[in-house]
């Protein structure tokens, strides 16, 4: 049996490859490349063409394919393929060289996938690389066919009946695949941007609301209205799956109309739960931190004040707009639908009152059962602390992270009694070491907000400290 080596191999693998004669060389060819090109990415895919670019791997140079099928076969070593960027079917070449794009792709057909690929080569000898990669093959779609825009625009808005509260009305469908209703209780809607899809709700939430999306005319009943209102709907034809709207206005459409005044309306109950988790905690100087949960209500006022019980609300008037400086006794805090947190500076030492109260729309009935007989107290300032004591510096304020650090200055890491609270009156475990300025936190991760730490040393010295942790 006879073996081959070393020049001759190549010689026979290349004769066997199909390389003509003047390929043929006593040089020991070139290695693939030990780098494939990746990350292929399609980008402004039309109809009939896309644009391709990628990153190109560690070969002299690199060759691109196209297919409707995902069955590349890689290049035979030593060819030279003849790359046209007019996909013309099949596992056509696209690109033949050193650079790494963006290169238009035309000839393509729409609603229809392709695969790309490509391969790292080496020079001379033209050995590829046949390996896969990173979005290598990458896949795209190409774009559909616009749908024909309707002509006929939805018309004839009618009322069938109409309430304090609620509406049913009917309408005549235009030429469009489907169409989309808009109730509005301001200026009527605007044409919607094409290639919007909408979630037609009919309980009605205010502002411009799409209450109906699809094909049909059916007859809608919307729920949600306010009584004394105006409102007006309108309607927009629409064809494709991809809408595109026709803008033109149609006979009646848009419609207007008002609700009746219910002249006997009952007034709103107030809340059944009122503002939960009222907290407050001092900041240090004249600021303090505030945070509560909402209830069932339709909003909560929260007030601070110097004694108590807070002032309470008066049922049937609106409250005072929040604001974050003290002006006396009682303070609104916050007045609106979200909760906490929020914070209020302007404040002297001295212990301070909260109270939260749940209210309901439109009447402002509040939920006077609350916290008014048992506030919550917040003390701001240095109260009970011996001056000739007191050192502002002993410990700095941590510094956000899950791993904060106290500079412990001239307590010189003395047995420190440590208690960590939260901003909803939770006690949590405490762990810290030793570190080079002091203490390092070695505790559980804390969540992000607002906490506080009191500490005490066996001399009596004492204090606390806001702890802000930060979402990072």
């Amino acid at each position: 049996m006879f073996r081959f080596s070393g020049k001759l191999t190549q010689i026979l693998w290349l004769l066997l490859s199909g390389v003509s004669a003047p390929c043929l060389s006593w040089a020991q060819a070139c290695l693939p490349p030990s780098q494939q090109t990746y990350f292929l990415v399609p980008d402004s895919i039309r109809t009939d063409s896309v644009l391709i670019s990628w990153m190109p791997g560690n070969g002299d140079g690199r060759v691109l394919f196209i297919s409707q099928q995902n069955s590349f076969v890689a290049p035979t070593p030593g060819t030279i393929p003849s790359p046209s960027t007019t996909y013309q079917g099949g596992q056509q070449c696209v690109y033949d060289g050193l650079g790494s794009g963006p290169l238009w792709i035309g000839g393509l057909q729409p609603s229809t996938v392709y695969f790309v690929a490509g391969y790292e080569y080496c020079l001379p000898d033209r050995v590829y690389q046949d390996t896969v990669a990173l979005l290598n093959p990458a896949s795209f779609i190409t774009a559909a066919l616009p749908c024909s825009v309707p002509t006929v625009q939805a018309s004839n808005i009618g009322l069938v009946q109409l309430g304090f509260y609620g509406v049913q009305f009917y309408f005549s469908q235009g030429n469009g695949s489907g169409r989309a209703v808009f109730l509005s209780d301001g200026t009527a809607a605007q044409v919607p941007q094409n290639g919007t899809q909408f979630q037609g709700d009919t309980a009605f939430q205010g502002g411009l609301q799409c209450v109906y999306f699809g094909p049909g005319s059916p007859t809608l009943s919307l729920s949600g209205l306010q009584d004394g209102t105006n409102y007006s709907i309108r309607i927009f034809e629409y064809c494709g799956s991809s809408p595109v709207y026709l803008a033109d206005t149609g006979l009646g459409n848009p419609f207007l109309f008002s609700t009746p005044v219910d002249s006997i309306q009952a007034p709103c109950s107030a809340p059944t739960t009122g503002v939960s988790g009222l907290s407050a905690v001092w900041l240090g100087g004249d600021s303090i931190q505030v945070d509560w949960q909402t209830g069932s209500g339709d909003g909560q006022l929260i007030l601070l004040g110097s004694s108590a019980p807070v002032f309470p609300p008066v049922n049937g008037q609106a409250p005072p707009p929040g604001s974050n400086q003290y002006q006396g006794n009682p303070t609104a805090v916050y007045s609106g639908p979200l909760s906490g947190p929020a914070s209020v500076q302007g404040l002297t030492p001295g212990t301070y009152f909260l109270s939260g109260y749940g209210y309901c729309l439109p009447d402002y009935n509040y939920d006077l059962l609350g916290m008014q007989t048992a506030p919550i107290q917040v003390v701001v300032g240095a109260q009970g602390l011996n001056p000739a004591k007191m050192e502002p510096q002993l410990l700095s304020n941590p510094v956000p992270g899950a791993a904060w650090e106290l500079k412990l200055g001239e307590l010189e890491r003395q047995d420190i009694e440590f208690k960590l609270h939260s901003m909803q009156g939770k006690d949590l475990p405490v762990a810290f070491e030793a570190s080079p300025g002091g203490l390092r936190w070695v505790g559980e991760v804390l969540t992000a907000g607002m906490y506080v730490l009191n500490w005490k040393t066996r001399e009596g010295r004492f204090g606390r400290l806001p702890v802000l942790v930060s979402g990072q």
